[in-house]
This record gives C-alpha cells, structure tokens and sequence, in this order.
C-alpha cells in the first residue's frame, strides 16, 4: 500500500513565521526512510509505504491529504474565553502530533488545521457562548463537547453539575489522569482563576473562582475614574515598596495573586500531605518562580485531561 502527498505552490526557500512556527507544533514521527521523487517545477510527491509515518508541515499554500486508517488521528479543543488551544494525539503515541495556540477570536484557522488530519472523533471543552459547530468542521467523525453528562473516570460532588464549567472538568480530569492515587488541586490561571479540587477516594470536591490578571487591572481601572489600566507584562527594573501607580498596580494584581495561590495550596497540603497541585492557564507561566515541593508546572493539563476523556468516550 502506498500514499501519497502532494504539495503544491510551495515557496521552500521563504522562511515566514508560520514556516518556523508550525513545524515545532505539527509533525509527525519518522519510523523509517521515505522515498523522495520529483515531479515537475511546481508540484512534488513524497511515496510512503503504509507502516512510514513522515514528518511534514503546512506553511501557506501547502495541501496535505496524508491520511491512513492504521494510525487514526483523533483531535481536542480548549475553548476558553480570550484564546483557544488544540492538539492532536494518535491512537498509536502519547505524544502530541500537533498542538497549537490562537486567539480565541482567531479560532477558524486552528479547526481549518484539525480538519485536515480528518479526525475519527473531537472533544472540546468550550466556555463560549457562540460555538463552532463541530459536525460541519469534521463531518463524520465523532463529536463530544464535555459537560458532567459524559462518562468520567471519578464522581462529582457539586451541587449543580449542569453549571460546572467545561474548562474546570478538564482540567480536574487532567489531574486525575496523571495521578488517579492522588489527591490533587488544579489552578488554572486564564481570565479567571479557578481552583479544583479532588481527591482519590470521593472525586471531584469542587473548588472556587476569583478574578484574573488582566481582570483585575480592569476592574481597577473601571471601578475608578483616576486610575490608568494596568500593564499585564512584567517590566525589569520595578521596585517594591513601588514608586509609581503603574508599579503599584502591577505589584497589588500579581502580589495579591502570589497570596491567594499561596493560601489555597498551603491549606491544602494540611489536608492532604501528599497531594499534588498543578499551575497551567495562560498567564501560569508569570507564576513560574512559584513551582517547587509539591507544585507542578503543566501548561497542557486541559488537553490532557481532553484526551484522556476522550479515550475513555471511544472504549
């Protein structure tokens, strides 16, 4: 059996930033050699044997219609509301074939990208109002959007689970895939800051949410009528006690942030010795220098807990 993969109008010396960018985020494990065969100026053919898999990318102009049943590709989407990340996994690898981040007012590109590995099923745990509908991106594979009604490998204590946010669950299920023996709490840092909780024995605890970084500035800035919009981005050269309201701000949203993780981990850690907490979210990374003892930094938990979800949908 052979494939084909055909590239057309492909500039190979031009080097733009989506040609740096998507070979880090979309490629594919070479298990063997590939024979290479030129056909015309313009357009090129790659013959593959069918146990071959090749890595490849897609710069602007670049059609792919590489696509076997032997490794089926399956595909998970975090909706959240100022950015949007997905992935794709194999049934054959527990390593991402593809992972890629976009604003979340730029999400056509990302499913343009996951329709073309053609799926067999997607998951996506949105928190949006105004979806994409997933059946007109990827016709006939399976489509899940998380909530508490699917199947899930732990209980939900929550008084209201048809409230209980997609992000949260999959975060939770992210945490649980990765130490199911394990009490663990999850922070996840995005436009809001939610903790969860679980434990190995009674599942889902539960959890609460507070305001984020850039929220927080904007609620100061909204709720005075004198004080600027804070910068979100740490600046070198800031000293505390601050001397300027541009510091000031900055050291009262991220000071106060440090408290309330350091707070919430503390007190959980009383109660459970030997859990795990976990930082992922987009603005985690500002919170780096806190990741010691029993916190872990894990900036792709959501698709984890997305995937392993997703699997566990397809048994």
């Amino acid at each position: 059996m052979r494939l084909w993969w055909y590239q057309l109008e492909s500039n190979q010396r031009h080097k733009d930033f989506q040609s740096f960018a998507l070979p880090t985020e979309l490629w594919y494990q070479s298990f063997g050699r590939a024979n290479v065969h030129k056909k015309q100026n313009r357009t090129s053919a790659v013959s593959i044997n069918a146990e071959i898999c090749l890595r490849w990318y897609i710069p602007k102009r670049l059609f792919c219609c590489l696509f076997t049943e032997m490794n089926p590709y399956y595909a998970v989407i975090d909706e959240g509301n100022s950015r949007i990340k997905a992935a794709l996994f194999s049934s054959k690898s527990r390593e991402w074939q593809w992972k890629g981040v976009s604003s979340a007012f730029d999400c056509m590109e990302v499913y343009k990208r996951l329709s073309l590995a053609k799926p067999l099923a997607v998951m996506r745990a949105s928190v949006r109002k105004d979806k994409e509908p997933l059946d007109q991106w990827f016709g006939s594979a399976r489509c899940f959007e998380l909530s508490s009604k699917i199947t899930l490998p732990f209980r939900i204590n929550y008084d209201s689970p048809q409230s209980l946010g997609a992000d949260r669950l999959a975060g939770a299920a992210g945490a649980w895939t990765r130490h199911p023996d394990r009490a663990s709490l999850v922070i996840d840092l995005g436009t809001c800051i939610n903790f969860e909780y679980l434990s190995p024995d009674q599942g889902y605890l539960g959890g609460k949410i507070s305001p984020g970084f850039a929220m927080r500035f904007m609620a100061m800035h909204q709720g005075t009528e004198k004080l600027p919009l804070g910068e979100n981005e740490e600046e070198p050269g800031r000293v505390f006690p601050a001397q300027n309201t541009a510091d000031a701000l900055w050291f009262g949203v991220n000071q106060g942030i440090e408290a309330e993780i350091g707070a919430a981990t503390a007190r959980f850690i009383r109660s459970y010795p030997s859990g795990r907490v976990f930082l992922t979210g987009g603005d985690a990374p500002k919170f780096a220098h806190l990741t010691k003892n029993h916190i872990f930094a894990a900036p792709d938990l959501t698709l984890e807990g997305l995937a392993a979800l997703l699997r566990l949908q397809m048994v």
